[in-house]
Parts: structure tokens; sequence; C-alpha cells
């Protein structure tokens, strides 16, 4: 580095780098820059590209390049600081003084600089925020472990376009810092691979459903009785249909299934097994009177130890956004639009059993096993083995030990022992009574399992 016996020439060349000396002239600065400056330069050509990335890509633009922008941010001044605290006093340096053209120089140079990183570092915080609250971070970022989650998320078309961070985060501060720590846990079980097979229902995480699925929500809304139709293929495909009408009802009016778990003076606790499959005591509150049922062989003191919770909406809506299929229910609907060829003997029943089976490459093999089976209408058997094998590869993650049943649907209990876990239960009183069990209270039946109901024409619903 020149002094001032290097002469005035090169004095006055100093002064005029003075501000890349000063921050360059060490290598833990030199390092700094580097890191800025590269980051800077691959997260605007990763801009470039096409935007926000998904997966490993968003990650490296709006995690990594950021992390490495700041760190070499705080190493510049860093080293400068430690170079001035090592050097001696008489080792050769630039010549400097804050009255010196020079540190005029320098004031601008550091404001200058100073601007540019606050608009880039504002940009990249606000970016990187913005791609941690998106699905894309949430469902690819961690492939394989959130790859279940994403797929029928993205299926279940009532709430496909709900952001996931409006239920699993919440809104305010408080819940976004949570959101971040825990976040930042999950992200050093994956890195080390410690983490559960499959991945527990976030049961006791989930925020209160009053925050969540009241934004959009109101319990006070009544909801007016809604039409089913439940359609079925026999084994031999012969379709039938069952009619019912729902009596949602609502909590201001106290009727229907809301207005009984949700009306007015109303509540219902219970307690638990971990994952919800069946409740040893509930209790119900009306009118200030309170009922209480337990299952067999329990009592008050055998509830000790276990959690007991107010009863919520995520107690019967309990995969609203990530709805799993059954193969069953799956095959009817592929059947009934179409996209399994009901011209194939006895497909309903032969779908079902191939998707019962394990499968390293689902479309190769069930389409050589269907292709076996209808030799003479290879077409149609081709249709059917693309649909099973998309039904197949969005319910079965064997990376994750997910199969068919592994996360139960409780709404009705068709799918799971869903209300049954309360209503035709042996949960019982001290004096005998049980919990209401009268179909009729949630549902009014009006055709069971026939291939033309009546009520259908006459409703004109062209079902």
């Amino acid at each position: 580095m020149p002094n001032q016996a290097n002469g005035p020439e090169q004095r006055g060349l100093a002064s005029r780098i003075l501000p890349i000396l000063l921050f360059s002239d060490n290598w833990l600065s030199r390092i700094g820059i580097v890191l800025v400056t590269s980051a800077t330069v691959f997260w605007l050509w990763m801009l470039g590209q096409g935007g926000s990335g998904a997966g490993y890509a968003g990650i490296l633009q709006f995690v990594l390049l950021p992390v490495a922008f700041f760190i070499g941010l705080a190493l510049i001044p860093a080293g400068v600081a430690l170079d001035r605290r090592q050097r001696p006093q008489d080792a050769p340096g630039v010549a400097f003084s804050w009255k010196s053209e020079a540190a005029k120089k320098l004031l601008l140079f550091v404001g200058s600089v100073t601007v540019i990183n606050v608009i880039l570092g504002g940009t990249f915080s606000y970016q990187a925020v913005h791609y941690m609250e998106g699905n894309e971070f949430c469902g690819t970022a961690c492939h394989s472990v959130m790859s279940p989650e994403f797929t029928a998320y993205k299926d279940t078309a009532t709430h496909s376009h709900v952001e996931c961070v409006a239920c699993h985060v919440g809104p305010g501060a408080a819940n976004f810092v949570q959101a971040k720590l825990n976040g930042t846990r999950q992200l050093l079980m994956i890195t080390t691979g410690k983490y559960a097979r499959p991945i527990p229902e976030p049961i006791d995480r989930m925020h209160d459903t009053k925050e969540t699925c009241g934004a959009c929500h109101s319990t006070g809304v009544e909801s007016p009785d809604k039409l089913r139709v439940l359609s079925k293929f026999s084994d031999d495909n012969q379709l039938t249909k069952t009619v019912l009408m729902m009596k949602i009802g609502g909590a201001k009016s106290g009727k229907g299934i809301h207005g009984a778990h949700m009306g007015g003076g109303v509540n219902i606790r219970y307690a638990s097994t971990a994952d919800r499959a069946s409740f040893p005591w509930v209790s119900r509150t009306k009118a200030g009177v309170t009922d209480e049922y337990f299952a067999p062989g329990k009592n008050k003191d055998s509830l000790a130890g276990l959690v007991l919770k107010d009863m919520s909406c995520l107690d019967c809506h309990n995969r609203p956004s990530h709805r799993f299929e059954l193969p069953d229910r799956a095959v009817d609907q592929a059947m009934l639009d179409g996209s399994i060829p009901t011209s194939l003997v006895s497909i309903k029943k032969n779908a079902v059993d191939l998707l019962k089976k394990e499968y390293s490459q689902p479309e190769q093999e069930i389409t050589s096993a269907l292709q076996n089976q209808y030799a003479q209408q290879k077409t149609e058997a081709a249709a059917a083995a693309k649909t099973l094998a998309a039904i197949y590869t969005r319910n079965v993650f064997p990376q994750m030990k997910i199969t068919w049943g592994t996360y139960p649907n409780h709404l009705g209990h068709t799918d799971s022992p869903g209300c049954f876990r309360c209503h035709g239960s042996d949960l019982a009183g001290a004096n005998g009574k049980q919990i209401a069990q009268d179909c009729g209270s949630c549902h009014q039946m009006l055709a069971v399992d026939e291939a033309s109901p009546k009520i259908l024409e006459d409703l004109g619903t062209g079902q």
C-alpha cells in the first residue's frame, strides 16, 4: 500500500481510490465483497430466468443468496475494523484524514453504497419472506416430505385456492414469528433426516378455528339443507345411487348439524387418543345442563393425563384442504366421469384390487396387468390404467410410508368412523343414556341404492 513516502503522485492516486483500498485491504473484507457481489449478480440473473422459483431453486434464490448477501455486508466492515486493530501503528497504509478530500470521497462512497445495499437488502428480505409465505415453498421446497400433502391440497377443490399460511400460520406478527421458529426446527429435522414417516397430523398445532376457518366461514350463517347424491358401482359395474338431504343448519337457529354442535349455549368437550380416532369421554352442556358419556371401563379417574379439549370445526372437518381418497370411492368417481370405461367387464372389482397392491412403477405395472386382462380391449384398458396410476400416485407415497387410509377423513361416516366416534358408539352416561343416534337428525334419506331414483327426476337435477 502507498504511504506518504511514496510521493505526491501515488498519494493522489490513493486519495482517488481510497474507498476501494480501505474496504479491500484485508482478506476478510475481500471475502465480504465477493459474497455481496456474487449474491447480487446471481440473484438478478435468476430473477431474469422466470421469476420465483420452486423447490431447491427457490431456496437458493430467496433464502441462500440473501443470506450470503447479508453475511458479505457484515464481513466488509468487520474486516476493516479487524485490520485496523491488528495493524501496527507504524505499518504502511493509506494516508487518511477526516479533513481531507479523501474523507469526503469516502463518505460519498459509503453513503452511496449504503443506499444501494438498503434497497437490495430490502428487496432480498421482502422477496424471501414473500417466497416463504407462498404455496410453492410450503409444498415443493421439502419435496418428498411435503409432496403428499401438497398433492392432496391441489386436488382438494374446495380449498385449493386458499394460501397455506392462511390456516397454518394465522394472523398477526406473533403467529408469523412462531411459524418461522417452528420452520427452522423442521428444516433441521429434514436436513438430518430425523422426521416422522408419515408426518403426523398437526392437530395440536393448529390455530383457533375462529382465526382461520372463521376468516371465511361464519357460525352465524344459516346453511340450507344440501342435496347429496352418492353414486356407487357394484363389482359387475352396475350403478346405483343413494340420495339424501343433509341438514346443515347453523349456530344461530340451533338447528341441523351445526346447530346441534355449535348452537347458543352449547359446549361440547372431549378427551381423545392422539389421533382423535376414539373418544373415551365426551360431555355436552346445553342451557346449563351437562351430560357426560364414558367409554366402557372409563371414568373420571381414568382421564388423568389426557388432554381435554373443546370441540372445534377440525374435529369433523379434519381434512378440509388435504383430502386423500380410498380405492373404492376413487374408482366409483372415475367410472362416473368416464375416465375408467364401464365397458370393461368387472372393471370395478379389478380396479380396486389393483389399487390395493404395491408398485415401484405404477403406470407400467398397472398397464401391463390390465392389458393382459383385457387383451381384446387394449384401448379401453390403456385409458383405465392411466387413470388408476394417477389415483395411486396421488394417494400412495411409499417413501413417506403413506398408503390407503393413513390420513382418514372424519367428515361423515363412510371413509372412517367419523360421526360414529360419538354417535352410535358405546359411550354411555351414568344412567345408561347414550348420545343421540337418530339418523334423521342429520339427514333425510330420499333414495337408497336405486338404479334410477325417481326423486332426482322429480327434482330435475340431471344427476
